[in-house]
């Protein structure tokens, strides 16, 4: 059975020599909202796939993410746990229901520190990255998504800017 990080890592590699990029034929791109999609080049898609690489460990670590697009990355990866727990049914014992419901509580109350960064999905919401100061929310703005939310927790070296 190929894994999520394969199927992101094969799908990314498909356009290393094409002549043509698009960020919606990714898989990786279900990570992000879709109204960012056209913002997305080649080296945004690589570096969000170092995010989930990242996201992957953190989860492994019961760690908090250190960026937004770590966020973004550790929500794709318990959709598709709860994917797989649905189809599969649940683990030592419980129903699908009983080990969704744990994983659930787990992303929400170990895992993520808020929940703010789910509201860049939502239309209505729209303009709230620029407004993020005033509300107490940091890093929702694209170009600060690969940003570390505290200095004594940085993202992976690849993510940091040059400078």
């Amino acid at each position: 059975m190929i894994t999520l990080f394969e199927t992101y890592l094969l799908d990314l590699m498909e356009f290393q020599d094409a002549e043509r990029f698009s960020f919606e034929e990714l898989a990786l791109s279900a990570i992000i909202p879709p109204r960012y999609h056209g913002l997305c080049d080649l080296d945004f898609a690589r570096r969000l796939l170092v995010c989930f690489v990242s996201a992957m460990e953190r989860v492994r670590n019961s760690e908090s993410p250190h960026c937004v697009a770590e966020e973004m990355a550790v929500k794709a990866i318990f959709d598709f746990t709860l994917e797989t727990v649905a189809e599969e049914g649940g683990r030592d014992g419980e129903t699908a229901e009983e080990t969704a419901a744990g994983l659930e509580f787990y992303l929400d109350n170990v895992l993520l520190e808020d929940a703010d960064f789910q509201f860049l999905w939502q239309p209505r919401f729209d303009g709230l990255e620029h407004a993020v100061p005033e509300l107490g929310m940091a890093n929702l703005a694209f170009s600060e998504w690969f940003k570390p939310f505290r200095e004594e927790r940085p993202v992976n070296p690849y993510l940091e800017e040059e400078g």
